[in-house]
């Protein structure tokens, strides 16, 4: 009985970190009112991104573009990572964990932020990236 309680414990323990990892991953480029809410400059490079593409002034004002990514599998990922959670006590974490840690953000977008001279937000603007798809000669 007691290693049976032992084994509950453990694998308590180990379950949930890839259900996490997968679950808090953005599904969807960032809405510009929740950049805007940020307000300035330093607390979105704190909280939000500091991948600086490229920056430009217009006027008084800096532009700055900004390179962002999203996955539109992680809620999926989150559940089978639950579900396998289960059905192996817990034993699928060490697998999963690893699994989310390789995963590659798939979907990457650039996000323009208009600054004014004083480094409060103005706008904000989502580009989404369009990949072009090489082509193989001789197919269709």
């Amino acid at each position: 009985m007691r290693k049976i309680l032992y084994l509950v414990i453990i694998s308590t323990i180990l379950t949930g970190c890839s259900v996490m990892m997968a679950g808090v991953k953005p599904t969807k480029p960032i809405e510009k009112q929740k950049v805007i809410d940020v307000k300035t400059r330093e607390q979105f490079e704190k909280k939000i991104s500091n991948h600086i593409i490229e920056e430009q002034y217009q006027g008084d004002n800096k532009l700055v573009t900004y390179e962002k990514w999203y996955d539109k599998g992680g809620k999926v990922r989150m559940f089978i990572h639950l579900g396998l959670d289960v059905v192996t006590l817990g034993w699928w974490e060490i697998l999963g964990s690893l699994r989310e840690l390789n995963t590659n953000p798939t979907n990457f977008y650039d996000l323009e932020v208009l600054y004014d001279p004083n480094g409060y937000i103005i706008d904000a603007n989502a580009i989404e990236r369009i990949e072009e798809k090489d082509e193989v000669p001789g197919l269709l």
